[in-house]
């Protein structure tokens, strides 16, 4: 069979399906079940902004046999970061299809903004921030949306000020640095024991680093509490 014998006998197929099921798909119907999809997961991902969806327009001329089930829809998370998405819609009936249509999407809500520039382990404070109600799209992925959020944390880059502040883009402060003189805590049986070390290493809280007992001159693995604090367990 040729290539264009293959093909004539696919759209026959395709008529006589449509013919049992008396009518082809109402492409409408799956524009908006396109949209509905797209605000649902929008507004489960990104709760604290509005979402708004504009689902590109699809090709009238499309000729597909209408299904006997709902339809359903996927979109790959990954394409969120994009202002321009692709969803694939699906018929599981018992004549099957698929096909990608696109969409334009974006997001409006207040995000934290940096109020001046940034130099790179810089440590947040409050004058260093504000927010802004602003319009942006989802590659504004990651995007904070309280002060808190940032209060206290360091800055991995420098950040220019009115730029996008971004989880990504910050990371816990340094507690302790190496030189720093800590008090060891070690757990043992619902008892604890404290003594003096020289931490051997810079750490965040929750970080475990190499730290010295000034008693024994003993060189231990111990992970840090609190600026100051180090833990071990025995």
């Amino acid at each position: 069979m040729g290539l264009r014998s293959f093909y004539r006998t696919i759209a026959l197929w395709l008529a006589l399906t449509s013919l049992c099921y008396g009518q082809w798909q109402p492409i409408p119907e799956v524009k908006t079940g396109a949209q509905f999809y797209l605000n649902k997961t929008l507004n489960a991902k990104y709760p604290h902004y509005k979402s708004t969806v504009s689902v590109n327009q699809i090709d009238p001329r499309l000729k597909l046999p209408a299904c006997d089930k709902a339809l359903t829809y996927q979109l790959h998370d990954k394409s969120l970061r994009a202002s321009n998405v692709t969803i694939k819609a699906q018929c599981q009936g018992q004549v099957q299809w698929s096909f990608y249509l696109t969409a334009k999407v974006s997001l409006e809500g207040k995000v934290l903004v940096a109020s001046r520039d940034l130099a790179r382990h810089e440590t947040l404070k409050v004058s260093d921030l504000q927010l802004e109600f602003r319009t942006i799209n989802t590659a504004a992925y990651g995007s904070l949306t309280a002060m808190d959020s940032a209060l206290g944390k360091q800055t991995k880059k420098p950040i220019r000020a009115n730029e996008l502040i971004k989880s990504s883009s910050l990371t816990a402060p340094r507690v302790i640095s190496k030189g720093d003189l800590v008090t060891v805590t070690a757990l043992t049986g619902g008892i604890s024991v404290a003594t003096a070390g020289t931490a051997m290493a810079n750490g965040k809280v929750g970080e475990q680093i190499r730290v010295q007992n000034n008693r024994t001159d003993r060189v231990i693995k111990a992970r840090i509490t609190a600026a100051g604090q180090v833990q071990i367990s025995l």
